[in-house]
């Protein structure tokens, strides 16, 4: 009887996994097969791919000096240059590759969404909508290092948020468990893209103070600091010249216009109805003591302090819209967004306006119709994916460099011939090498 009943959880939970996967990856997939239907299967999507495939070349031809050149370990590069050996082709495994590191990001949805609703539906929801998610869309495009630490610190946050709501839990109690998996993921955070670490590692820090226990703090900020202090003999050059390499991309300070104009679009677009009643329901789950409800806020806090900052400074404060867990948020606000007058007056200031309409707007049965037009509005705001989710160069310059090179090739020539100067040089030159 007892067997019988764990073969039944065992099958219980690998269908959920299933569904989870599915429900997420498909809609990513779709997206991108739809690009290469219409520019060609030859050419990558994104204007960083083709980097990570040249960075992957590389690594293979240098090995770890390539790394000690960069002062940086990146990770993704290393896993890239394995998994072409693995299946014979880098810029095949290019293609391949981030949509496997994306499958960690759909676990994280749906349980972060879980914890946070006590909703299995919910959490369904979340792991569609983080395959739909313009948030999700852009990572995949080309900035899969960043993909890669942002579905990690989800897993992460997820592994944290359910561990220490155990009101006995102690770094001393459980250090197997952290040594051997939460250390691990810190690291590969850490070293796969740092930007994205700075976030996580404030998060995790704020959520540990948030318990009020000055010891578990203080191990906390420890802990976070550990992979960081490893590895500074390697990184301190890259962390003193960080400012002056991005301003070799020649990145340009945007209107405010333009910055609103992607905030909106990056915190829901037309479906910012579901990002409020979202982050109230959240807001509330945290008080009550929801540690993953806890996490999803310090992450915002996180994101909302290093957000303006970014901007002032000229660097890519971009990279901290792409990473607001939008799939999360929008998910836990599915069921509340159809009494949105409850939802608005729960929120302090608008109390006293609110209470008619809250006793107006409760529409119970309206939920598929609800998910239905939340999905309509996710998929016209992603719709705009097209703009970065293409190729930056032609097939047919591509073919016109093919022909040159082989031609000097013949005469035995192998020294490099494209050489380009100015602010976007360096980008340019890494699409065009990758592609031979």
């Amino acid at each position: 009887m007892l067997q019988e009943s764990q073969k039944s959880s065992s099958s219980s939970s690998a269908l959920t996994v299933s569904t989870v996967l599915a429900l997420f990856t498909v809609p990513l997939v779709l997206f991108s097969v739809i690009q290469y239907y219409s520019y060609g299967f030859d050419l990558f999507l994104g204007w960083d791919t083709s980097t990570y495939v040249w960075w992957a070349e590389l690594f293979r031809d240098q090995g770890t000096s390539f790394i000690v050149q960069n002062s940086y370990p990146n990770l993704y590069v290393i896993i890239l240059s394995g998994f072409g050996n693995l299946v014979g082709q880098l810029s095949l495994a290019e293609k391949i590759l981030p949509f496997i590191v994306a499958l960690p990001l759909a676990f994280a949805c749906y349980r972060l969404t879980l914890d946070i609703t006590s909703d299995k539906t919910l959490g369904y929801v979340a792991a569609l909508v983080g395959g739909l998610t313009i948030n999700t869309l852009r990572l995949e495009s080309d900035l899969h290092r960043n993909l890669l630490s942002f579905a990690v610190s989800m897993v992460l946050g997820a592994i944290v948020s359910t561990q220490i709501r155990n009101p006995t839990f102690s770094f001393r109690r459980q250090w197997k468990r952290v040594l051997l998996v939460w250390l691990p993921l810190l690291a590969l955070v850490a070293y796969t893209q740092l930007q994205t670490y700075l976030v996580l590692s404030i998060s995790l820090i704020l959520l540990f103070a948030y318990t009020r226990k000055t010891v578990l703090t203080i191990e906390g900020i420890l802990l976070v600091a550990v992979p960081v202090v490893i590895a500074l003999p390697l990184i301190s050059p890259y962390l003193l010249n960080y400012s002056g390499s991005v301003s070799l991309i020649g990145l340009s300070s945007q209107p405010p216009i333009n910055i609103i104009t992607e905030a909106f679009l990056y915190l829901g677009g037309l479906a910012v109805v579901w990002t409020i009643a979202g982050l109230v329901l959240i807001e509330e789950r945290a008080r009550a003591g929801s540690q993953s409800a806890r996490f999803i806020l310090m992450w915002l806090l996180t994101l909302a302090l290093l957000f303006p900052v970014a901007t002032l400074m000229g660097l890519p404060y971009d990279r901290f819209l792409y990473i607001v867990p939008i799939p999360i948020i929008v998910a836990s606000g599915a069921k509340e967004v159809l009494h949105i007058g409850s939802v608005l007056s729960r929120v302090g200031w608008l109390r006293t306006h609110m209470t008619k309409i809250r006793e107006k707007t409760v529409w119970k049965n309206l939920f598929p119709t609800g998910l239905g037009l939340l999905l309509l509005t996710l998929l016209l705001t992603s719709s705009t994916a097209g703009s970065f989710l293409r190729p930056y160069v032609s097939q047919q310059d591509v073919n016109r460099i093919d022909q040159v090179a082989s031609l000097i090739h013949q005469y035995g020539y192998s020294q490099p011939i494209l050489v380009m100067y100015g602010p976007v040089a360096s980008g340019v030159n890494t699409i065009y090498r990758a592609y031979f």
